[in-house]
């Protein structure tokens, strides 16, 4: 096994393992948020706030997967790759990556020389989920079905587990370093 190669399998696992709590706390989270507005804890203000924060970071993730398969799609076993592929090729088509850089940490748009409105904020992030909110973030992570291939949370768990026995790495080389 090629020194080199194990310990860029250790990064990549490292990057699945951070990618795996970040896409189930920002829908844990965003959950906890719902349901405190609905009993009354919250007020409107703060549960749009919640939820501008909550999805900010799974956009995150998600564009930081991308990232991850741009600099590590060469460890990726034959068994993924289709499944990675068709899950990049729906994110981009999507366009997580341009409301990252356009809409998260921005609020002036330089093509318009102006700032950004939440009509047009509203507009991109509907696009991003289909129309359907529950179903995007079902689609990221279903606590009651993460069967894989059908999440993306399932296919990053099954890659990095995949990576974790294939390199035989022990959990101490991935968080004790």
């Amino acid at each position: 096994m090629d020194k080199h190669n194990r310990e860029r399998a250790i990064d990549a696992i490292d990057i699945l393992n951070d990618l795996v709590g970040d896409l189930v706390i920002s829908g844990k989270v965003l959950q906890e948020f719902s349901r405190a507005h609905k009993q009354g804890l919250l007020n409107m203000g703060q549960m749009v706030s919640a939820q501008r924060m909550c999805l900010s970071n799974l956009i995150l993730a998600l564009t930081k997967w991308l990232e991850f398969y741009k600099h590590y799609h060469d460890l990726i076993p034959e068994k993924f790759r289709a499944i990675v592929k068709s899950t990049n090729k729906a994110l981009n088509e999507k366009k997580v990556r341009e409301f990252r850089n356009k809409c998260i940490g921005h609020v002036w748009d330089k093509s318009k020389n102006g700032p950004l409105t939440l009509s047009e904020i509203m507009i991109r992030l509907d696009h991003i989920v289909g129309g359907n909110l529950p179903e995007f973030l079902s689609w990221i992570n279903n606590p009651n079905n993460n069967q894989y291939p059908n999440t993306l949370l399932s296919i990053v768990e099954s890659l990095r587990d995949n990576l974790l026995s294939q390199y035989e790495t022990s959990p101490s080389e991935v968080i004790d370093r």
